[in-house]
């Protein structure tokens, strides 16, 4: 079987480095770029090669230059992008390519990006969301504020803000009060360029819902839980297990992708409140941070992509270990330190290094291909 080369962008993400291991495992040669030397993912045994390619939060135009011609000059290449910063870029020139690209139509991308919009497609796919309002310094929706909540989380109301100076990527911030948001939209300085959304802030679990599409049609799913994030009110996971699947949530997840005519991967993530259905909290139109656990549980989604963008039949395992884990050390770290800074004592301490269970493998570190986990621990330290 010949392969075709991948070219994975943002190779300094996990989930890039995910990617990288399991396409170069099964010998299909990898080049991983980024915009700047010695990423994460160009340090697996794994990269066949590495690249770096002008910074698209500075350059946009530059970096669609340089993939374009990059394509040009190595005919075959399949390119993989793996943030919401280089994905959008790359539709945007989808025609100027000389590839494949198993991804949504760009304006499916967007308005899946667009968390006013998801919010109402899960709405009517019969999928719970929290009261949400959008807010900006123009439309600051006094009276709903007063009635939200509180608690409640703001956030930008898509992922990545373009400003005249450059990309920005709004953290999610907790309020406690309508005055804060008012002070946050006097004061803000994006606050004229995007809207931003103040959602009900919801107690429980984080689960996750991962789908493979093929035009429209899901192919698979996977699931799992969040047992511990960075930071501890809630973010990336640190700590994650493989989970059965939710048919009915699965179901209506699908309706939602399905009326995008989504292609390619996709992630939901939810959280599981102590009562009432699962309530939708974000989604993703790309590959997730911890997509080494759906891997290691037997769901291969970067190699399942990668048959898709050829054309090949894609067979997703209806069943995969279930209880499976994966912990990522060094943000499990980040995770007990602010727990410290929060107040924890020496309960974040204990929790850090109780036993993680048998069926634990750590992300970064793998005996067949150790460097990863060096850099990373290198990059922490600097």
């Amino acid at each position: 079987m010949a392969f075709n080369p991948v070219l994975v962008l943002d190779s300094d993400q996990r989930s890039a480095l995910a990617v990288i291991r399991s396409l170069g495992a099964r010998g299909v040669p990898v080049t991983a770029a980024e915009r700047r030397a010695r990423s994460l993912g160009g340090a697996s045994r794994h990269a066949h090669s590495t690249a770096v390619y002008p910074d698209p939060a500075l350059a946009p135009a530059d970096f669609q230059r340089w993939l374009i011609d990059w394509l040009g000059t190595h005919p075959g290449t399949l390119v993989l992008p793996m943030t919401d910063l280089t994905l959008p870029l790359t539709l945007a020139v989808r025609d100027s390519l000389s590839t494949a690209l198993p991804f949504p139509p760009l304006d499916s991308y967007q308005a899946l990006s667009d968390k006013l919009l998801t919010a109402e497609a899960a709405r009517q796919a019969g999928i719970a969301v929290p009261s949400t309002v959008s807010v900006s310094r123009a439309a600051p929706q006094p009276a709903a504020l007063r009635v939200m909540r509180y608690p409640a989380v703001l956030k930008p109301q898509v992922s990545v803000l373009r400003t005249a100076a450059g990309v920005v990527k709004e953290a999610v911030r907790y309020v406690d009060s309508a005055a804060a948001i008012e002070e946050f939209l006097r004061t803000h300085p994006y606050a004229d360029d995007a809207p931003f959304l103040v959602q009900e802030r919801v107690a429980g679990r984080g689960y996750g819902v991962f789908v493979l599409f093929d035009h429209g049609q899901p192919l698979g799913f996977f699931s799992h839980l969040r047992l511990r994030e960075r930071p501890p009110s809630g973010g990336v996971s640190v700590l994650s297990e493989s989970a059965p699947l939710d048919a009915e949530l699965c179901e209506r997840v699908a309706r939602m992708f399905a009326a995008r005519n989504w292609h390619g991967v996709a992630m939901a993530e939810f959280k599981l409140p102590e009562h009432g259905p699962p309530v939708l909290i974000e989604v993703n139109g790309r590959f997730w941070g911890s997509l080494q656990l759906a891997i290691d549980s037997g769901v291969d989604f970067p190699w399942l992509l990668y048959r898709l963008a050829r054309g090949e039949s894609c067979e997703v395992p209806r069943d995969y270990a279930v209880g499976r884990r994966l912990r990522w050390l060094l943000g499990d770290l980040d995770h007990m330190l602010l727990a410290l800074r929060g107040g924890a004592g020496w309960r974040a301490v204990r929790t850090f290094l109780a036993p993680s269970g048998r069926d634990t493998r750590l992300e970064l570190l793998r005996a067949q291909d150790p460097w990863p986990a060096f850099r990373a621990l290198r990059n922490w330290i600097s």
